[in-house]
């Protein structure tokens, strides 16, 4: 009988199960060639620029509740480069000085805002414009004031911007009624809605839709424009 030979066991080495490569964000090519960015980047990078917006975004002076505060004025020929800053390029600096220095019917919204750094003040600048062009005409054998609504624009960064509009346009048509203009015309493309919104909710009314344009006229013989805010 053979003799039962010891069984030693041999130890096995565990070793651990190697880390799986961490997934990357790939970019997925898009049909025809182009790669596409996945949404999660593109909600980051979203979310990113609007941080970096709201660092860079001035700060406004604002009263012991909290409210913006700024001032309802007459233009002047000094605010000429602040409103077209505030207009853009689709208006030319030469029309926009037109406009200021032959009229006293524009109006502008002023406020002060500061920088994000420490060593920026405060500063007065214009933030929002009404433009009008007045005329006189001859009107059946009668001298008229009539006056064309040019645009109304408010920086994208006012707290409250359609309500800043809004008190633009009325106190453009308060400050045409007391310089004795009759009428006010404006013309609106057809799909700019928010502009038409905004003519109607302050006094416009459609006259006739042609070629794809609005036309809208405020009576102020029988209107009585008011901006709800003192007109400086």
């Amino acid at each position: 009988m053979q003799s039962a030979q010891a069984f030693v066991a041999t130890p096995v080495l565990f070793q651990p199960r190697p880390a799986l490569p961490r997934p990357t964000t790939r970019v997925r090519p898009a049909r025809g060639g182009r790669r596409v960015k996945p949404a999660r980047l593109v909600m980051q990078e979203s979310a990113r620029a609007g941080k970096e917006k709201k660092k860079s975004a001035p700060l406004f002076a604002r009263d012991i509740k909290g409210n913006f505060v700024w001032n309802l004025r007459s233009a002047a020929p000094q605010d000429i480069a602040g409103i077209s800053n505030v207009i853009g390029p689709g208006l030319p600096d030469s029309i926009v000085a037109s406009l200021v220095e032959d009229s006293t019917c524009c109006v502008v919204c002023d406020t002060s805002i500061k920088g994000r750094k420490e060593s920026e003040g405060y500063r007065n600048v214009v933030m929002g414009a009404a433009l009008v062009d007045v005329a006189i005409v001859l009107r059946e054998s009668n001298i008229v004031k009539q006056a064309d609504f040019i645009t109304v624009a408010a920086h994208p960064d006012l707290p409250d911007g359609d309500m800043v509009r809004r008190k633009l346009v009325l106190g453009c048509l308060k400050k045409m009624k007391e310089e004795g203009v009759s009428e006010v015309t404006s013309v609106v493309a057809e799909e700019n809605e928010s502009r038409l919104q905004l003519l109607k909710s302050c006094l416009f009314k459609e006259k006739s839709r042609s070629e794809g344009r609005v036309n809208l006229v405020c009576n102020l013989g029988m209107e009585n424009p008011d901006p709800e805010k003192k007109l400086l």
